[in-house]
């Protein structure tokens, strides 16, 4: 699990959620899954198991594929794609964190207490099929959200969902 300082910037966050999607790029999910606070998937989505389904390689790998539905039956072939200058300002517009705070103190169950903030972004994507009209990565509706979690040393990215919006 990579922590970053307590006082972490917005920019060292965004940065650490760019290598990680960079790893993940490069279908080391494993490695991927090992940056982050390994939390249960969000128990709110659909296809979840109810119980906190924890994430896995190849879950972050069809979660990516099929966009979101995690069901090998809807695999459209899609990989994430690294944040490059093609798609670097389609990312930063639709990238979005907000902390938590005394004015703001939970999402939902999710409180100040254990969290520090939310991610919401679009992950690029490849391109899955040439014939396609698109030739070049692109931000995708993939959903990525992620929390800033406290951890005891520090702040922790954890996973939460990749949904199709």
């Amino acid at each position: 699990m990579i922590v970053l300082p307590a006082d972490a910037t917005d920019e060292q966050i965004k940065q650490l959620v760019i290598d990680w999607i960079a790893v993940v790029a490069e279908e080391r999910y494993e490695e991927a899954l090992g940056m982050l606070y390994q939390g249960n998937i969000n128990p709110f989505w659909d296809s979840a198991d109810p119980d906190g389904q924890r994430w896995t390689p190849e879950l972050l790998r069809l979660a990516i594929a099929s966009e979101g539905c995690l069901d090998e039956s809807v695999d459209q072939g899609y990989r994430a794609a690294p944040v490059t200058a093609k798609v670097e300002k389609s990312f930063a517009e639709y990238y979005r964190f907000d902390w938590l705070s005394e004015e703001y103190p939970h999402f939902g169950e999710y409180t100040i207490v254990d969290y520090a903030g939310i991610i919401h972004c679009d992950l690029p994507l490849t391109n899955p099929d040439p014939k396609l009209d698109y030739t070049e990565d692109f931000v995708s509706s993939l959903t990525l959200r992620m929390f800033v979690r406290r951890v005891l040393s520090g702040l922790a990215l954890e996973l939460s969902m990749i949904h199709c919006m």
